[in-house]
């Protein structure tokens, strides 16, 4: 069922995007254009009886959105601008999701390469390339921790190549479901570093991206085959923090160009990756003077041992503990948990309460936010 269904979607997405590009002479297709007040949608599909818009601007329950045909076989629709973020979108023809195949601009989030959009604003005014860029590279490294060769991006700033000096590190977790590329991707996380520091405000940094998935060597996109480890198990809970510990930091020291004090580490991670940024930083206390906690908190058994575990975090030292999340996160009610867990124990912390969900739109303004009060 699921081969059939991708198949058809792919069939869907060739015709759709051999039809605009037959029609290039005739009538050049601009998908999406974007105006000061409007976003403007447009696929060529003579022969589709139905095709429809929607997007990750739209409320999930919400109804896709009708688009109209022309007489020269063109559907079309025009909406008002969302707030500015970044937003995937697909066209539904006929029933089938297909990208909409004007649109160059791509992101991949899980599996699934989807057409996005930014609109601009000052939210995303890091979302796009700054004038001095960093580079981005996909690093292999041995895991005796975990038993594999693993993956992970690691981000230089802007001047490292032709640079002495040596830079602090921010670790950042992706969250659960997804994998390493994912900050670097749909995360953008290099645009909006390269901007905070083309800026001055943030500090020049190395950010280190590993995969938090101990079954995968890396993405499920290269194919490699997984493992059966199980970070649910009890004997694999600390698995990658002890990869962390062991395996990647030893690495980065070894082949970076960076500080190895504490006061130079930074740590963070959105959900499941918050949570393992919880873990690390409560079982090796002292390694890292900057933790950022994203969308995850405390619930169940782990707030039996919650006292003991930050008691143990407070009394190894930092300089900062930050902890977001939105009011409609599913997970919001965790983190007020997390928040009473520190304020119980005297652990001076922001708590920064946004509007949104469990999705990166709240974990990319978290990055902005965070990045900057780093290494001070």
């Amino acid at each position: 069922m699921k081969k059939s269904a991708m198949g058809l979607m792919m069939a869907c997405m060739l015709c759709v995007g051999n039809s605009v590009s037959g029609q290039q002479a005739a009538r050049q297709v601009v998908s999406p254009k974007i105006t000061s007040h409007e976003i403007r949608f447009e696929v060529k599909g003579a022969n589709a009886s139905k095709v429809e818009l929607r997007g990750e601007w739209m409320a999930a329950d919400a109804p896709a959105i009708p688009m109209v045909k022309d007489a020269e076989g063109y559907w079309s629709v025009s909406i008002p601008h969302p707030k500015p973020d970044l937003y995937t979108y697909q066209f539904i023809v006929d029933g089938v999701p297909a990208n909409d195949a004007a649109n160059l601009f791509t992101v991949r989030d899980r599996v699934a390469e989807q057409s996005a959009l930014i609109v601009p604003g000052e939210a995303t005014a890091h979302f796009t390339e700054a004038k001095q860029r960093g580079n981005l590279s996909q690093v292999w490294y041995d895991s005796p921790a975990i038993g594999t060769n693993r993956r992970m991006f690691i981000y230089t700033p802007y001047g490292y190549e032709n640079s002495t000096e040596s830079y602090p590190v921010l670790y950042l977790f992706h969250p659960g479901g997804r994998d390493e590329a994912s900050w670097s991707g749909i995360g953008r996380m290099r645009q909006i570093m390269d901007h905070l520091i083309e800026k001055g405000l943030a500090k020049p940094m190395v950010v280190v991206m590993p995969s938090i998935n101990i079954e995968q060597e890396a993405s499920k996109t290269l194919m490699i085959p997984e493992s059966n480890l199980d970070f649910n198990k009890p004997e694999h809970a600390m698995t990658f923090p002890k990869s962390m510990v062991e395996d990647i930091i030893p690495y980065v020291e070894k082949h970076y160009r960076v500080k190895k004090d504490r006061a130079s580490r930074a740590i963070a991670g959105a959900s499941r990756g918050g949570r393992y940024t919880m873990n690390i930083t409560n079982h090796y206390p002292g390694m890292f003077d900057y933790i950022g906690v994203f969308s995850m908190g405390l619930r169940g058994a782990e707030l039996d041992t919650a006292d003991k575990d930050f008691t143990s975090m407070k009394q190894g030292g930092f300089k900062l503990y930050w902890v977001g999340c939105g009011k409609q996160d599913h997970l919001f009610e965790s983190v007020n948990e997390l928040d009473k867990v520190l304020q119980r124990n005297g652990i001076a912390h922001t708590y920064y309460i946004s509007e949104g969900a469990h999705v990166f739109q709240e974990w990319r303004d978290y990055l902005n936010r965070f990045a900057p009060l780093l290494f001070r």
